[in-house]
């Protein structure tokens, strides 16, 4: 024993003879060094005949040590075994000797000495230090590979006992073994290792299976010939591809048959079926990976230019897409006309890119290359499934790839009606509504197309955002809400408040922020929740998460009833604490918030109105996004193309929010001098709309403006310039050329 842990246990030998539990019967000899200590007091002799006995055999090797205290612990005399545990520390057992003791006893000693109370601290004491050196040299890299060479010794007990001794070295030894395997170099070695794999059982399957997967054709068949021993129930689907793929060479399928025998005639289909039903039942979740809190989980992966075998750690989500994807991609290769399977392997296609972050915005995308090979028909049908499914990202990926390969005739059925577009565009999710309005982006359409004027309906519905998720309070009760928007500002959103079915539902569908909705009893009641299915029929609010709030216990019985027929809905107390609604707010479905992307997301609908044509923005009726264009002008990221779009209604509200957006102290200039430009263009193109008191308002505003920045003057004085007819550009660089007026009106 190395001399840090002798010092270590005479210090709890020191510790024990001081303890006033006067455990007596330890060697009372302390190391000359350390001061003497007073003697404890002895045990009592043991009363019955036999324990005395026992006691008095006073055995000193550590095999007879072992024996006794196991017996005194069994008899349940465990105090009178202490000074054995003590006798066999002193021994002083080095490295091979207690792996001898080990090899003997189990393991199941040391966990019963650590675990009985009258033991210790000495007995877990001793038991966690000898388990830890046992360990340690079991998996000792140096020592499982003198091991691994003793597998080819002729003699049969050298063998034998190289393989006890690997077994200790559980994944270590795993790992050593299968470096051997995958070395071209040691063929000698290959056989007596895939032996010795095959013991290990399920804990070698893994990253067998991966060299089976991924493997050189060579390393798969010593792989193989692993998998066929291991008798995993997964083991004959690993072989399948194998087998049947017409990439596997001769010696290849002839050892990957070798693990199906006895599953009776196999054709290449039925491994494609058999290898589809084994995907699907990952893309399902009938099949789960285990992962750890943090939702990661271990792999093995094979570096097949590096020559090596090792585990990685990523998201369960990432491996349970790519293990789809491997699969479904093995039985389309056999299974080639199959719609399913077409449709399964795109999904999974889709879901492992993703997840993996493979693409760059802006780049080149592999995935989309390789979706717009496959056709209109297959995308088509990919993405219906996938609405049809709830696979979101599947459906969005498919739609913006939709918009580049199609033409604008899938826009309608073959019968005029409206096509899987023209749906989507009134789909619950809103990054199916916004994909669905990328593609008509994308299809340019030039003339109007059943479900047409869905599009202006989603572009409303995208443009209403602050980049900030809100919550929609609803009580009727005035004195109430402020305590329920308090706890809906807690929980990291926007309140809105509504204290009436009707303006409960109109708030809900008007924003496009709205990502949780706090309902009290009292307005989900009547009607046995009208209120809240008026919610749901609505494809803005179909999923929005609802959380109903009761205040007496009678009412949470109905209150649940509600949430199960509403979908994406819980209930909570209203007594209870943040956390309790936090916890609904989940339960109903509420994720992190996507305020960024909504902003993105309504910044490209308004790059995309801006580049349309007069005729086409009215084919779309886009006059009714004049409401959520004044909305959007408040979002500085959205101000410059929506003053620009405001610019070209003919309207006296949008001239009037252009002109008073431009006005404002306190906002950007570059923000203000855009507004006084659309204003500008505006007026070119309709003429002065705003009322002669709104003019007058403008000049008092350019006088009031004489201790304020240059700049600003000369936003407000390009304002009276166009006002005046001179219609010059607005800002700084052309207010040198602006006419100055007449006394009394601009100072």
């Amino acid at each position: 024993m190395a001399p840090h842990t002798v010092r270590r246990i005479m210090n709890w030998h020191h510790i024990l003879c001081r303890s006033t539990l006067g455990l007596a019967l330890i060697a009372g000899q302390l190391h000359a060094q350390e001061p003497a200590q007073p003697a404890a007091p002895t045990l009592p002799p043991p009363r019955d005949p036999v324990i005395r006995v026992l006691v008095q055999t006073n055995p000193s090797t550590p095999s007879a040590l072992v024996k006794l205290i196991t017996t005194l612990t069994d008899l349940r005399e465990g105090r009178y075994a202490v000074p054995f545990v003590q006798k066999l520390i002193d021994l002083n057992l080095d490295d091979e000797q207690l792996a001898a003791l080990h090899r003997e006893v189990g393991s199941a000693f040391f966990v019963k000495i650590s675990a009985q109370p009258e033991l210790q601290p000495i007995g877990a004491q001793f038991a966690s230090d000898a388990m830890t050196r046992i360990d340690t040299r079991a998996r000792d890299p140096q020592r499982l590979a003198g091991l691994i060479e003793k597998l080819g010794d002729p003699a049969p007990g050298v063998k034998r006992l190289a393989l006890a001794e690997l077994q200790q070295g559980r994944d270590a030894a795993v790992q050593a073994l299968l470096t051997v395997l995958v070395d071209d170099a040691q063929t000698d070695a290959h056989a007596n290792v895939q032996y010795a794999l095959s013991i290990f059982g399920s804990e070698a399957f893994a990253p067998i299976a991966a060299l089976v997967r991924d493997g050189s054709d060579a390393i798969k068949q010593r792989a193989i010939n692993v998998l066929g021993r291991l008798e995993h129930p997964d083991a004959p689907i690993y072989a399948l591809g194998p087998a049947f793929l017409p990439s596997s060479s001769p010696a290849l399928r002839a050892a990957a048959l070798n693990v199906l025998r006895g599953r009776g005639e196999l054709t290449a289909s039925d491994a494609g079926f058999e290898l589809y039903k084994f995907a699907n039942d990952y893309y399902t979740g009938k099949r789960t990976l285990s992962a750890d809190e943090s939702g990661f989980t271990s792999i093995w992966k094979w570096d097949a230019d590096a020559g090596q075998l090792g585990q990685t750690k990523i998201l369960a989500q990432l491996a349970t897409a790519q293990q789809v994807l491997r699969f479904a991609r093995d039985a389309r290769t056999l299974l080639p006309q199959s719609v399913e399977v077409r449709r399964l392997y795109l999904g999974a296609l889709i879901e492992a890119k993703q997840s993996a972050a493979m693409t760059t915005e802006g780049e080149a995308n592999p995935l989309v290359a390789e979706l717009k090979n496959e056709g209109v028909d297959a995308l088509l049908d990919l993405i219906d499934n996938a609405i049809q499914t709830g696979r979101n990202r599947v459906a969005f990926t498919g739609l913006t790839t939709l918009g580049e390969v199609a033409t604008p005739d899938i826009l309608r059925t073959v019968d005029g009606r409206a096509g899987l577009v023209a749906h989507a565009l009134r789909n619950p999710r809103r990054e199916i509504r916004f994909a669905a309005l990328d593609a008509v982006a994308k299809l340019g359409p030039t003339d109007v197309f059943p479900g047409s004027s869905y599009v202006a309906e989603t572009a409303d519905y995208l443009l209403r955002t602050t980049g900030r998720p809100r919550a929609l309070v609803a009580d009727p009760r005035v004195l109430n809400a402020p305590a329920l928007s308090g706890i809906a500002a807690n929980l990291g959103f926007r309140p809105v408040v509504a204290h009436d079915a009707r303006s409960t539902v109109r708030t809900a569908i008007q924003s496009g922020d709205i990502e949780l909705i706090l309902i009290d009893m009292l307005l989900a009641a009547p009607s046995s929740g009208h209120l809240i299915s008026s919610l749901r029929r609505d494809a803005r609010t179909a999923t929005v998460p609802i959380v109903i709030i009761t205040s007496e216990p009678d009412d949470v019985p109905r209150a649940e009833s509600i949430a199960r027929q509403a979908g994406f809905a819980a209930t909570v107390s209203a007594d209870g604490d943040l956390g309790d609604f936090r916890a609904a707010a989940t339960s109903a479905g509420v994720v992190p918030s996507t305020g960024l992307l909504r902003v993105k997301q309504a910044k490209q609908v308004l790059t995309w109105f801006a580049a349309l044509d007069v005729p086409a923005r009215q084919r779309y009726g886009w006059q009714q996004l004049e409401a959520a264009l004044l909305e959007a002008l408040e979002q500085p990221e959205l101000a410059p193309l929506t003053a620009k779009l405001l610019g070209e209604f003919s309207s006296v509200t949008a001239q009037s929010a252009l002109v008073n957006y431009a006005s404002f102290v306190g906002r950007p200039i570059e923000l203000r001098t855009a507004a006084a430009n659309a204003f500008r263009a505006s007026v070119k193109q309709f003429g002065i709309l705003l009322t002669s008191q709104q003019m007058l308002t403008q000049y008092d505003r350019y006088n009031a403006s004489e201790r304020r920045p240059k700049a600003e003057q000369d936003v407000l004085a390009s304002i009276l310039d166009t006002l005046e007819g001179v219609v010059p550009q607005a800002g700084p660089a052309t207010s040198a050329t602006t006419p100055k007026p007449a006394e009394g009106e601009r100072e």
